[in-house]
């Protein structure tokens, strides 16, 4: 077995909490065997009908034998330098294991697997992700896209956090909105991690993010920062600083307006 793990946990960070349950699900494939996730409770409804991975609460983690339990750490947590991985296997090394970056978990209904199989036009935009200030879509680029895809006949809904009215509720109701849209577009953040699991076509903004360790790659077009500084600032952002504002708003939000129009009219 690639882990002498039975329980896992990881509780923050929402698309991590989904990356992690994606290695689980792998996991679980490969071995023949089945795994307690100790989870975001607010996640807690996307494994009522897996059929491996069950879905734990801490003090029944907390529970099992030490040596069976795994408490998975982010990557700024870890005592060595596991940067320059995709962010799947930063935590499926944590496993003793490594993961496709294209795997992502799936999501079981009663008697089906979730998926975008026959969407709707519609485009789901969304514009923050919970790190609010460095991962974004800035205004200018919503309203381009926004009025771009309304002119061509589709019908913009907004989810998760965003400047205009959304809907960010974590239910079932988003799980339908997401499988039957067109286009999912957003920065790197919980949403696009839903909409990945979901099958659903995407256009990710990288911003500081390089797509080569941060998209699922199968069902994901990005769109780069102009900025250089976005190779560098992650690894190096505890020593190291392009521009000492950057915490307080990130540089590497600028965009081409003609590769979005560009991509936009591809997938659409």
């Amino acid at each position: 077995m690639g882990s002498v793990y039975e329980a896992v946990k990881l509780t923050s960070g929402l698309g991590d909490c989904l990356i992690v349950a994606s290695i689980l699900q792998n996991i679980c494939r490969q071995k023949n065997v089945s795994y307690k996730y100790c989870t975001n409770p607010a996640l807690k409804f996307l494994f009522d009908f897996h059929p491996d991975i069950n879905y734990i609460e801490e003090k029944e983690f907390y529970s099992i034998p030490h040596k069976n339990r795994k408490e998975l750490k982010w990557v700024s947590q870890l005592p060595y330098n596991l940067y320059g991985c995709h962010t799947i296997n930063r935590f499926a090394l944590q496993l003793n294991t490594t993961c496709d970056p294209s795997e992502v978990f799936n999501i079981h209904l009663k008697g089906s697997m979730l998926e975008c199989r026959s969407p709707k036009k519609i485009v789901c935009i969304n514009q923050y992700a919970a790190e609010k200030n460095r991962r974004f879509i800035p205004s200018k680029y919503i309203s381009l896209i926004a009025d771009y895809c309304s002119n061509l006949g589709y019908e913009v809904k907004f989810v998760g956090s965003c400047d205009q009215d959304s809907y960010s509720q974590i239910d079932f109701t988003l799980l339908d909105l997401l499988a039957s849209c067109k286009l999912f577009i957003g920065p790197v953040s919980f949403m696009y991690h839903l909409a990945s699991c979901i099958k659903t076509k995407c256009l990710l903004f990288t911003s500081y993010m390089p797509s080569y360790k941060f998209s699922h790659f199968f069902n994901t077009v990005s769109i780069e920062s102009n900025r250089s500084c976005s190779y560098l600032c992650e690894q190096y952002e505890k020593t190291y600083r392009i521009d000492n504002n950057c915490l307080d708003s990130c540089k590497a939000v600028d965009y081409c307006t003609d590769e979005i129009i560009f991509k936009l009219n591809k997938l659409l």
